[in-house]
């Protein structure tokens, strides 16, 4: 059966439905184009959720960079042709800061673009020098850098997390670091995954449970950190309302792919772009 087209008049085509081509959206609907976008929407889910700018460049020096914009300078002498090195650094920023401030309207709270690079964890306790970290994140950020008393807690049943693996490779950079398991509310049998995890978070009376259980282990810990699942919809009042709860700051770390941050971009992306205007045409290659 012949497959019905299509026709979308628009004066702005994205290709591509990453982080750059939802990105580009933004910029092109705050400047009041009409836009339509397309691509397979998959990529953004496998993200972390935070927001590179330059972390390290490939040289005979290479180096992790604490400073982006000095690294900027490095790379255009380095490589003249290399994207970042054709883009002024006062529209690399202002890129940024509309970025998240378009985040945090539409619900998902991020940090602010500055001077520097933040330190942050990976999912197996690795670090890395990223720019722009969700607000649910900025507590192990802080945290980190001021070798904080803190318990990375994780779960019975969830793969692609493990709180002793993280500690075991960030210990020695991070001396104040313990690990404890505990049991998710009414998911003690079995695999439990992410994504189910935080849509149960957004239930009152599951919070208030895994606070209890938390609690139980927190010992005289000043921070909590946990795998990304506080909330699929409204991470940032589920990490307020958890905090409240604990009576202490608590973060979250991303987990393997796909990790719910990356869920949340692309979950918002698909339910506000178009109430905004925009067409979105999901799960579609472009051929010419």
């Amino acid at each position: 059966m012949q497959e019905e087209s299509r026709h979308f008049d628009t004066e702005l085509a994205v290709i591509g439905s990453g982080l750059a081509g939802f990105a580009a959206s933004t910029f092109a609907l705050n400047r009041g184009l009409k836009t339509a976008q397309t691509g397979n929407t998959g990529a953004v889910a496998y993200t972390t959720g935070y927001l590179d700018l330059l972390g390290e460049i490939n040289d005979p020096q290479s180096t992790t960079l604490e400073d982006p914009w000095q690294g900027l300078l490095r790379l255009q002498k380095l490589q003249p042709e290399h994207p970042l090195s054709r883009v002024p650094q006062d529209d690399i920023h202002k890129a940024f800061e509309q970025f998240t401030a378009f985040l945090g309207e539409c619900g998902i709270a991020y940090s602010r673009p500055g001077k520097k690079n933040v330190t942050a964890i990976t999912p197996i306790g690795t670090t890395k020098q990223t720019f722009c970290v969700p607000a649910t994140m900025q507590e192990g950020i802080d945290g980190f850098a001021r070798n904080a008393k803190c318990v990375i807690v994780d779960f019975k049943g969830l793969r692609g997390f493990s709180g002793r693996q993280i500690v075991a490779n960030i210990a020695a950079r991070w001396p104040n670091l313990k690990a404890k398991r505990i049991s998710f509310p009414e998911m003690d049998n079995g695999e439990i995954y992410p994504e189910v995890m935080a849509r149960a978070l957004e239930v009152p009376e599951t919070r208030a449970q895994l606070a209890k259980n938390i609690l139980e282990v927190c010992g005289d810990a000043e921070i909590i950190g946990i795998p990304a699942v506080l909330g699929m919809h409204n991470p940032d009042l589920v990490m307020a309302e958890m905090k409240k709860l604990i009576a202490l700051p608590i973060f979250e770390i991303p987990t393997m792919p796909p990790s719910v941050p990356g869920i949340r971009l692309r979950e918002m992306f698909e339910q506000v772009f178009p109430q905004k205007g925009l067409t979105l045409v999901p799960q579609q290659k472009v051929h010419s």
